[in-house]
């Protein structure tokens, strides 16, 4: 899992640098930037102990990843961590009773669109947030029903392009009105 940066100066990517037996065994990958002009690497998740996956940058140059706090535990609750480069924040830390599957960055760059299982169903969320504030994000769900939403394709505007199944459809692409 990569992603350029905005200026193309840098990759994130994900990785799990250990091997053998200790590589079977631990729960703990980690986010790295490989610095395109210097040509060196640092750890961006050395202290977090779990699962840090999928970064994605922002067009306003913030980066987003799924993390799980707890090493050994790979069943654990996965939240959105959103850094600035300087400091990092948990978007859905609050909410005990989501566990983010994928996300996708609004166009704007000011919320993250996202999919939880709610009730035994996938349903889409938002997360607004204020950078720099700490405890700032608020979460709104936007799709309700008897479906799953199963990823976010795009947004065109004020529409969102995903892709939806139920019990008697397979996978088709709707737009939700955001």
């Amino acid at each position: 899992q990569i992603s350029w940066s905005m200026d193309s100066k840098s990759i994130v990517y994900t990785s799990k640098k250990i091997s053998g037996t200790d590589y079977a065994i631990s729960t703990n990958t980690d986010l790295y930037e490989y610095d395109v002009e210097s040509g060196t690497t640092k750890n961006l998740t050395e202290e977090n102990k779990g699962y840090d996956v999928s970064p994605a940058f922002s067009r306003t140059g913030r980066l987003a990843w799924l993390s799980m706090k707890r090493a050994g535990y790979e069943a654990d609750k996965q939240d959105i961590i959103v850094s600035d480069g300087v400091s990092k924040m948990n978007l859905t830390a609050q909410r005990d009773d989501i566990h983010v599957e994928s996300f996708r960055w609004s166009d704007d760059g000011n919320s993250i669109y996202f999919i939880a299982p709610l009730n035994g169903t996938l349903q889409l969320f938002e997360v607004k947030f204020r950078a720099g504030v700490k405890n700032s994000s608020d979460i709104t769900q936007v799709a309700r029903g008897d479906f799953d939403i199963n990823g976010i394709v795009g947004q065109a505007g004020n529409s969102l392009v995903v892709s939806r199944t139920d019990m008697n459809h397979a996978v088709e692409l709707y737009t939700l009105d955001i």
